[in-house]
């Protein structure tokens, strides 16, 4: 797997068509229904800001996997930088265990090249995703906290 950067707007579009494809298949959308739909702002707007760190890695000249994060001053410490997962995934037809090592790889490498001491990377508390758990603890990440989300009723909900 290569990892490269081309134009923004183009690597926008491949990281948007990628996570398009899991999107009816990740849990939050089998718990909440909520439809895909980016904001493109929000991304040009950190990217513009200089706080985006993103790579899509390559098999064959075809996208495989994306990841893009936010660096942030640690909230309870601001002499540590974190970088915060946005999203990370690798298409369904490359993943395996090789090809995740090879972007958890990339993700070490720009967390310290950005001057990071500390990363979060975001997985689904699915059953299925017990194995990533044990990869991702043996590279020395811990579970540290468990996010517990709920709708809230808004007015299309009524």
């Amino acid at each position: 797997m290569i990892f490269k950067q081309t134009t923004w707007p183009e690597d926008y579009q491949i990281m948007v068509d990628m996570c398009s494809k899991w999107w009816p298949d990740s849990f939050f959308y089998k718990n909440f229904g909520i439809p895909f739909k980016v904001n493109r702002e929000f991304f040009d707007t950190v990217v513009e800001a200089g706080v985006a760190v993103y790579t899509i890695g390559y098999i064959d000249n075809e996208p495989a996997s994306c990841f893009f994060a936010i660096i942030q001053d640690y909230m309870f410490n601001p002499e540590h930088k974190m970088l915060g997962e946005i999203v990370w995934c690798i298409d369904e037809k490359f993943r395996g265990y090789e090809n995740l090592t090879k972007l958890l790889d990339e993700i070490d490498r720009q967390a310290t090249q950005s001057g990071c001491t500390i990363q979060s990377l975001a997985v689904s508390c699915a059953k299925e995703y017990d194995n990533l758990h044990g990869i991702l603890n043996k590279r020395g990440f811990i579970d540290i906290d468990h996010c517990f989300m709920k709708k809230l009723k808004g007015e299309e909900d009524e």
